[in-house]
């Protein structure tokens, strides 16, 4: 069997500090074609759940409406009634951010 030489990431080295922090932690993370993309976290209300999203980069309209459409379902796992999905600006550098700020970052 032949392997390759080269290792491709799933996330590009200058975007690790906004997915993981000083301790190695990582954050809830936009997979789109098999690679990082962005942030995500939940709200604080279970009944009417909030995803919130942060992209690295712009999202065009189909990826927005792939990702309302997947929001959907982890509500559906929360038990959530409804789900909204909020557009966040940009993520937080984790490393300079506060402890355990991987666990709801955009917050």
């Amino acid at each position: 069997m032949v392997f390759p030489t080269k290792t491709v990431r799933l996330i590009p080295e200058a975007l690790l500090p906004f997915v993981y922090d000083r301790d190695g932690n990582a954050t809830s993370v936009v997979l789109l074609d098999g690679r990082v993309a962005g942030v995500w976290s939940l709200g604080d209300d279970d009944t009417d759940l909030e995803i919130r999203v942060a992209p690295f980069g712009r999202f065009i309209t189909g990826q927005w409406t792939v990702i309302e459409l997947e929001s959907g379902v982890i509500g559906g796992l929360a038990g959530s009634e409804r789900v909204r999905v909020v557009r966040c600006d940009e993520a937080p550098n984790l490393v300079e951010g506060r402890r355990n700020l991987f666990l709801r970052p955009l917050k």
